[in-house]
């Protein structure tokens, strides 16, 4: 009798502990740290808001050559990914980019996606659909996930311009990242639109708004 107990309690253990990897990330928003890495693509212009983190938070830089493959699934290894597309048009996304590219999608990843449509980028969550366009309609999204397959958060910073990127990685070093696995944010940016060779590297350069949290 004794035996069978010291099994329940053991497997009563290991569920709590299984069940506390799911809820953990659901419920404490990320802490970024020098142990991250913030990804971008060394072709764009990404590197400024990539700056701005590593500034910050004393985050490890890593430059992503499309032509070089990469592999950044690593156990325990948290990055974020600023930017948007590196080689199709349609995908955004990291875990979509061209085969060099290997960034597992999280396991728990939020429902928001960017939607290239008739030329034009939509930004769709469950319940609407937002268009994007300037200047009045800079959008952006800072959306969070988690892995349960190599426990670590996977923090995507997506701008329809480049202003707007930069804005999201603004927003992450004046707020932290404000929510917990699962969830994502809608900003926009507020600025004037900005030429690609005039992009400055002050983050007060780059106003947004909070427009949506889900």
């Amino acid at each position: 009798m004794q035996k069978k107990q010291q099994y329940w309690l053991l497997g009563t253990i290991a569920l709590l502990a299984v069940g506390g990897l799911v809820a953990i990330p659901n419920l404490v928003a990320p802490t970024i740290s020098s142990n991250w890495l913030v990804v971008y693509n060394k072709d764009r212009v990404d590197v400024i808001g990539a700056e701005f983190i590593k500034t910050t938070y004393g985050a490890k830089l890593t430059a992503y050559d499309p032509k070089a493959p990469i592999d950044l699934n690593s156990f325990g290894q948290s990055l974020i990914w600023i930017g948007g597309s590196a080689g199709q048009a349609e995908s955004p996304y990291p875990w979509l980019q061209p085969k060099t590219l290997a960034i597992q999608k999280p396991t728990n990843q939020p429902a928001v996606q960017w939607v290239l449509s008739g030329g034009k980028w939509y930004i769709q969550t469950s319940t609407k659909t937002i268009e994007c366009a300037l200047p009045d309609k800079d959008y952006g999204t800072i959306t969070v996930g988690y892995d349960l397959v190599l426990q670590r958060y996977v923090v995507v910073v997506i701008g329809y311009s480049a202003c707007a990127s930069q804005a999201g990685a603004s927003l992450i070093c004046k707020q932290g990242v404000p929510i917990t696995s699962g969830h994502y944010m809608i900003y926009r940016y507020t600025g004037e639109p900005v030429a690609l060779t005039s992009l400055s590297r002050s983050m007060s350069a780059y106003p947004y708004v909070v427009v949506e949290t889900g």
